[in-house]
């Protein structure tokens, strides 16, 4: 197998990445669809912020897997797999209140369960950590000076 081939991203973390992508852009029409989360304590600005820089750290993680960044997919599944029971209430919750975003939450939901399954598929773990093995090995790189101290 050539040094290329060995390293391209399967096609399994390719689809989980969009798949992520996607969830991101169904959780923003979400809270378009409801502004209840409009009407907290707290003020309009600082929920905005809130929201941003939440969806940002996650767009972040998800570029990051993208790339291949073992400790990203730990870092979502870490999010994900606690704040799954959480999610159960306000999803039925949102699917009485209003059925069409509790329908999205459900996709939501089953695209992220659907992304962590093909993230942690054998062909993807050996990706990862073939990924990982390549970076943390020494650079074979001829313009170093053998013998010289890397500090």
């Amino acid at each position: 197998m050539s040094n290329t081939n060995q390293f391209a991203q399967p096609s399994k973390v390719s689809v989980a990445v969009k798949l992520l992508y996607l969830t991101i852009l169904l959780g923003v029409i979400r809270l378009i669809l409801e502004p209840e989360w409009l009407d907290g304590q707290m003020p309009l600005s600082a929920v905005l912020a809130i929201q941003a820089i939440s969806i940002a750290i996650v767009g972040l993680v998800v570029f990051m897997i993208g790339r291949g960044k073992h400790w990203a997919r730990i870092v979502f599944l870490i999010l994900f797999i606690p704040g799954l029971p959480f999610a159960i209430m306000p999803l039925i919750q949102s699917l009485s209140d209003h059925p069409l975003s509790g329908i999205l939450g459900v996709l939501q939901t089953a695209g992220q369960i659907a992304a962590v399954a093909m993230l942690f598929h054998r062909e993807s773990s050996e990706w990862f950590r073939a990924i990982k093995t390549r970076n943390d090995s020494p650079d074979d790189d001829a313009s170093k000076p053998t013998g010289s101290a890397d500090s």
